[in-house]
């Protein structure tokens, strides 16, 4: 191999090498000074780089080379080089090719040009030319065999290279498809995962291992009055109810272990209120197994939670309004006892241990009403219109019968139709309603009474008046003053039934004073002792020292003779009539029905007989005006309705117990008084004296006013008289000096006498008035009128009593 073709084919190697360089500039010094001529061309020709051979064997210098134009230069324009060049261009494929050509200096020269293809990083339109020189055609031709072999060869290794490069670039774009395939698959999956995050609904968060928030959504975010980005790199437990801390890091360490756990957390709002969750959270670790931190749905519940601490409220404010109602309440449910509450327990006498439910709303009533229970039960449910409530007699545990009244409703029990009714026990409430039904008649009676009083007190009035006139008269005969004293005593017992009928509406006067009921009492035996059958024993167990009692003594007469009488009629055939008294304090169980607590000592009077005895029902009727067991004409029926006015007025307590066959016993309970004795008023006698006075009588009845005008004048009076108010005031107008006294009617047609009453007042406030009336005046009406005037006198009256009072006032100063 000559040295020439030895330099040739290291250049092609060069060349090989030298096509991965990025610029031509980086074929270096040494590579051109290895061939005999190398130059690098564009396609149009122009020489971008050429060593100095390549010029010497064209006969042109390097630098003049690399100005000028390869396909221009004159020995190479007619050579066909140019359409070489190009074919090697387009076909990409070496190419060598031997001319005979003149150099520019006159040589005639053999050259053989080579032609190669070499791509450069962004320069691809080069072509690398070389050239040798051979004088030796067949040495020539010899060197240019063995070029063309060595390209062809390097040749069919590049296109192999190429081929392989080509493969593996095919894989290599393939794989790079595939990844960016997965690329986009992933990051598409990413943003579907954030985006799904960010507008869920649910609150979402995920923490490191260290419990700082590495990720939160919106959602959860806003429900805790936050950005998003407020809340990243913060720790966890910033946020949850200080209550509620221990138990975040007791789950803390369960997820640690690997456990998901579900619970209910209460977070902080930011503004400071509770945010109630329920949190689904679960573990994440490593590849390795290591704990890496958590992720976990948060959702609201805050709302639920108010309705969930409503309703809680309700059913406990319900509870207690049903467990504390006073009323019982039970549900029936397929006509057994569902549910009672307490009330119900004690109002039939069970306890809690008494196995009451699952008993038949029928178990708690008495026989004669279960047809009735069960026939509203029925058309209840059946849907017929019912009453709202309706009374029965109810069972206790014990035996006893009780009136309860009921309001049965149908209601959804444990999503099964059920009754749920309200229960009242009537007991005290039919007691009370008697009592008032009591007080009602009793106050009608006195109503009735009260009308009629005052026209039959003023004809009562004349009756015992000029009765009283007459027995003074000494010209009247003894015989005739007996019957004068019949009337007398008449027209005082039509007084005395005036008065008991008053007594009903507490309407009749009132005188009470302080009484020893012991005294009464043995009064009352010695009158009994001649009255009542002599089969008739009785017994008297009187307490020493008993105390005494503030009463009136004409009324207590009437009450234990009523009683008296009462037990003497009950016992036809003989018996025992028991009067007994003691004393007694509020703390004693017999006086704890007292209403009326006026005092804490009270004395108790005690009347029994062992005659027929009376039943519960009579028993609750016997205090009731007219109400009477006897045949008719036998009794009136007012007795013991007077008996337990009197009591009340005294502001005592009366009961009663009895037992068919057995006997009857009254109890009557009256405060005891520790005040003064009131002494008696003077007996009736001679007829005291009178006086020079003058007295004017005003009273719209002539009768009346002709007895007292001749009252007062047979004892030295002087007296005028008025039938109205009217009248006496426009004769007081002009007589007023000369009158001392005025007796006053109240009930006058025209003016009456309260009217006229002001009258004289305002024309003397210290005119002396003595009020005559036969009304029944009230307490605070009386206290009223003596405020004002001198006296207040009840009719009737005898001529005693208003002689008396006429003097006392006349006397007063």
């Amino acid at each position: 191999m000559t040295d020439s073709t030895q330099k040739i084919n290291d250049f092609e190697n060069l060349i090989a090498k030298g096509s991965n360089a990025k610029e031509p500039r980086e074929l270096n010094e040494k590579t051109f000074r290895m061939g005999p001529g190398i130059g690098v061309y564009s396609v149009e020709g122009k020489c971008v780089m050429a060593n100095e051979a390549l010029g010497s064997n064209l006969g042109i210098s390097k630098d003049d080379l690399t100005k000028r134009n390869l396909w221009k230069i004159e020995p190479l324009k007619q050579s066909g080089l140019f359409s070489a060049a190009r074919d090697v261009f387009r076909s990409g494929k070496d190419f060598q090719k031997g001319v005979w050509l003149k150099t520019i200096c006159g040589r005639q020269r053999h050259l053989v040009f080579y032609f190669s293809r070499t791509i450069w990083h962004e320069q691809p339109h080069l072509l690398v030319a070389t050239l040798s020189v051979a004088d030796d055609i067949a040495g020539q031709e010899s060197t240019g065999q063995k070029i063309h072999g060595n390209h062809e060869d390097l040749r069919v290794r590049r296109e192999e290279e190429t081929l392989l490069l080509v493969r593996e670039n095919q894989k290599l774009q393939k794989e790079m498809s595939a990844r960016l395939r997965a690329e986009t698959a992933f990051r598409e999956s990413e943003e579907r995962f954030q985006q799904m995050f960010e507008v869920a609904n649910e609150g979402m968060v995920a923490m490191d291992e260290n419990g700082q928030v590495t990720f939160v959504n919106k959602a959860l975010a806003k429900k805790l009055g936050y950005e998003p980005r407020e809340m990243l790199d913060q720790p966890m437990t910033q946020y949850i109810f200080p209550d509620d801390l221990d138990h975040y890091l007791e789950q803390i360490e369960y997820r640690k272990r690997g456990e998901a756990t579900r619970y209910e957390r209460r977070f902080c709002h930011k503004g400071g209120r509770e945010v109630w969750t329920i949190v689904s959270a679960t573990p994440i670790f490593s590849e390795s197994g290591i704990f890496t931190g958590s992720f976990a749905m948060v959702t609201d519940i805050t709302d639920r939670k108010v309705v969930e601490q409503a309703l809680l409220e309700s059913e406990q404010k319900n509870r207690v309004l049903v467990e504390e109602s006073p009323l019982g309440i039970a549900i029936f449910q397929d006509d057994k006892l569902a549910y009672a509450n307490p009330r119900l327990f004690d109002m039939f006498g069970y306890d809690s241990t008494d196995r009451v439910l699952g008993l038949s709303p029928e178990s708690f009533v008495a026989a004669k009403d279960r047809d009735l229970v069960t026939q509203r039960r029925k058309e209840r449910l059946q849907g017929k219109t019912q009453p709202r409530n309706y009374e029965v007699t109810a069972i206790r545990k014990n035996g006893e019968s009780f009136p309860v009244e009921t309001w049965p409703r149908l209601i959804n029990y444990q999503g099964q139709l059920s009754v749920m009714a309200f229960f009242t026990d009537q007991s005290e409430s039919k007691s009370l309603r008697n009592q008032l039904n009591q007080a009602q008649k009793m106050e009608a009676i006195g109503t009735l009474a009260s009308g009629i009083a005052h026209d039959f007190n003023n004809i009562l009035q004349v009756v015992l008046g000029y009765s009283d006139l007459l027995l003074i008269e000494p010209s009247i005969q003894d015989s005739s003053k007996e019957n004068l004293q019949i009337i007398a005593q008449a027209a005082q017992s039509g007084a005395d039934l005036a008065s008991r009928l008053l007594t009903f509406s507490r309407k009749a006067d009132f005188n009470p004073r302080r009484v020893n009921l012991n005294v009464k009492i043995e009064d009352l035996r010695k009158f009994l002792s001649r009255t009542i059958p002599k089969m008739i024993e009785i017994e008297l167990q009187l307490t020493d020292n008993l105390a005494d009692v503030n009463a009136d003594p004409i009324q207590m007469e009437q009450v234990l003779m009523n009683l008296a009488i009462n037990a003497k009629d009950a016992m036809p055939n003989g018996g025992k009539l028991f009067i007994e008294t003691m004393n007694m304090t509020l703390e004693q169980q017999s006086c704890k029905a007292l209403s009326q607590g006026t005092s804490e000592t009270y004395v108790l009077i005690s009347v029994s007989d062992t005659g027929y005895g009376m039943d519960k029902e009579t028993v609750s009727h016997i205090f009731e005006p007219f109400f009477t067991t006897k045949t008719p004409g036998q009794g009136t029926g007012l007795g013991l309705a007077m008996v337990y006015s009197i009591v009340k007025q005294h502001k005592g307590y009366i009961c009663c117990d009895s037992e068919p066959g057995i006997g009857t016993t009254f109890g009557i309970c009256l405060p005891a008084t520790f005040s003064e004795a009131i002494p008696d008023l003077p007996a009736h006698g001679q007829v005291l004296r009178g006086g020079t006075e003058t007295i004017l009588v005003v009273d719209d009845d002539d009768q009346i006013r002709s007895f007292l005008c001749e009252l007062c004048n047979k004892v030295g009076y002087t007296t005028h008289t008025a039938e109205n108010g009217k009248k006496a005031l426009e004769f007081l107008k002009d007589m007023r000096q000369k009158i001392d006294m005025v007796i006053l009617d109240l009930a006058m047609p025209q003016m009456g006498g309260m009217e006229c009453l002001e009258g004289i007042l305002k024309m003397d406030p210290d005119a002396k008035v003595l009020v005559a009336s036969g009304l029944t005046l009230e307490e605070t009406e009386k206290r009223s009128i003596l405020s004002r005037t001198a006296g207040l006198l009840a009719k009737p009256f005898n001529i005693n009593q208003v002689l008396q009072v006429i003097r006392t006032v006349l006397d007063f100063n």
